[in-house]
């Protein structure tokens, strides 16, 4: 390759937690197999994003800097870039190491350090000295940052004044609701400031715990035009080279209404919800799935990811009826899973549930239908069901609980909360009923999972138009302990991510500042439920228990 030249291959992959030796060997493998001057990938590529607390363990750092070495000894005249956590004088720094010839040749360490929300990179790292670094390839100059280090335009660069041919960001940043929007904004005002040649943005493209990375690397010019379009979902190789001349392209993201997702929106946060189960069930070595199956929509709508991520012969659902459950809701539950394609067994909870009550009447008397204890033990029969199947086939239980009901506790400890996995526990109910509606209107792409459905309108209509209620007493309605989910998710959404004040939202959302004052108790009174809740995809900009902590124990919170 002629030195003048400088061909730039962004690797947009998947690196798994932990799992040095199988990100090393991809790192490697990748190197060998692509042809390019500089090779890229993205932060912590070599350990993975999440470690935590794997970054205090020795043995751990010390497998990084073996690995390192590793590396270091394939390379040739081709150089390359990746991230990776260095120590150096006792301190750990999240760096970027240019690696060229058997040698490492430069290393950067990341300047700003989030701390907040989801973040905890101050725990584990130290702050570099210096806002980029600028490196020689090729007789090119290259500007290097670490993700956060590009949101940060109010600073001065190090060595601003030396004109680059390309800055390169390589990032680790988490999927939320229109946050790739974001990221275009962020990078256009980053090049506009400097105009120093093109920008090269570099994302992970994986999951784990609740994190999901989709990716979206892109390349765009002094100008802020997009050069070439955010990639998103699934690993890819972006290569271009700086002696072509790259045409830009009209490129519009829509930013969208984040209860009301409009179809671009609600398509992503279907993938990451797929690819986060997928991930996790991958940790998890198990891809055989069950759930309870209601009839309603929740439900219904997990049902539907499972089996699009793992196909439907993997998914079994359990219909359980009480006294209170409604003939249309189990038959909807069944044409559901006929839809689908998947195993539905039903079993009824009315026998054991009168043969709980009469062996509980000495300990707590006779129930009655409108008792919290009545309606509790119904959804706990159910989990103790659903765990006996998990247990006895080696199946992951998917929790069905969705994020209005967690904010304000309407679902049961012990009961619809247990679960391995629960893919839809960030959504608003709202926004529940947007992915439905889009994933009865779309065929998603086959590379988000192996096994999708090929067919439109699997979830029936019945489901998506009933009111939603429990149906754990007597003519049950949601509406009855709550207020209607058009008024109840823009005031939690508005207690939770915007973080206003009860008046504000009084104001803004034609309701009294009483009924949004009920609803922050329910919220803050509920702590100690979403402590013990399971797992799942993070999808809002704020995710409760991650980015919003609060404490368990406190008092005058709401005084």
């Amino acid at each position: 390759m002629s030195k003048s030249n400088l061909k730039i291959a962004l690797c947009q992959v998947s690196s798994e937690v932990g799992n040095i030796v199988a990100n090393a060997e991809k790192i490697i493998r990748i190197y060998n197999e692509t042809d390019a001057d500089l090779i890229v990938f993205p932060e912590l590529s070599l350990s993975g994003y999440s470690c935590k607390d794997l970054f205090f363990d020795k043995q751990f750092i010390a497998k990084i800097t073996a690995a390192v070495a590793e590396i270091t000894k394939v390379t040739n005249n081709k150089a390359l870039l990746i991230g990776a956590p260095i120590t150096k004088d006792n301190k750990l720094f999240n760096s970027a190491l240019l690696i060229q010839n058997g040698e490492i040749k430069k290393q950067y360490n990341k300047r700003f350090l989030p701390n907040y929300g989801v973040f905890d990179e101050q725990r584990y790292f130290t702050s570099g000295d210096e806002l980029s670094a600028v490196w020689e390839v090729n007789k090119h100059k290259i500007r290097v940052l670490i993700c956060e280090d590009l949101w940060h335009d109010d600073m001065d660069l190090a060595s601003q004044s030396e004109v680059c041919s390309i800055t390169i960001a390589i990032n680790s940043s988490p999927f939320s609701i229109n946050k790739l929007h974001k990221r275009l904004e962020i990078a256009k005002n980053f090049v506009q400031k400097y105009k120093q040649g093109y920008l090269a943005y570099l994302n992970s493209v994986c999951a784990d715990d609740h994190l999901i990375f989709e990716g979206g690397s892109m390349l765009i010019d002094a100008n802020g035009d997009v050069l070439i379009e955010p990639r998103k979902w699934q690993e890819d190789i972006i290569i271009f080279d700086l002696n072509i001349q790259h045409k830009s392209k009209e490129y519009y993201i829509e930013k969208s209404d984040v209860l009301n997702l409009n179809d671009d929106a609600a398509k992503d946060i279907y993938y990451g919800i797929v690819l986060g189960l997928k991930e996790y069930a991958k940790y998890s070595n198990c891809n055989k799935f069950v759930l309870g199956l209601s009839g309603g929509i929740d439900s219904a709508l997990v049902a539907l990811i499972a089996a699009d991520a793992f196909g439907s012969n993997n998914i079994l659902t359990i219909a359980m009826p009480s006294k209170y459950s409604s003939e249309n809701s189990l038959n909807d539950a069944i044409e559901l899973a006929q839809q689908i394609g998947c195993e539905i067994i039903t079993i009824p909870i009315i026998d054991i549930k009168k043969s709980l009550d009469n062996s509980l009447i000495e300990a707590i008397g006779k129930l009655t239908d409108d008792e919290i204890t009545n309606e509790n033990l119904q959804p706990r029969i159910r989990a103790t069901i659903l765990m006996a199947i998990a247990n006895k086939q080696n199946r992951l239980l998917l929790c069905t609980s969705n994020k209005s009901e967690s904010a304000v506790g309407y679902t049961t400890l012990y009961g619809d909360m247990t679960g391995a996995f629960a893919p839809i526990i960030d959504l608003y109910k709202t926004q529940v009923y947007s992915l439905t509606k889009w994933r009865n209107n779309n065929i998603p792409e086959n590379f988000v999972g192996q096994n999708i459905i090929p067919k439109k309108n699997i979830i029936p209509i019945s489901i998506i138009d009933k009111e939603p209620s429990a149906e754990l007493k007597p003519n049950q309605k949601d509406s009855d302990s709550l207020l209607n989910y058009k008024i109840l998710d823009p005031i939690l959404y508005s207690l939770i991510e915007l973080k206003n004040s009860c008046e504000d939202i009084a104001m803004s959302n034609n309701t009294s500042t009483a009924e949004v004052g009920k609803v922050k108790k329910m919220l803050f009174k509920n702590e100690f439920k979403r402590y013990q809740s399971p797992p799942g995809p993070k999808i809002n900009h704020i995710m409760l228990n991650t980015d919003r902590r609060y404490p368990i124990c406190s008092s005058g919170i709401l005084t």
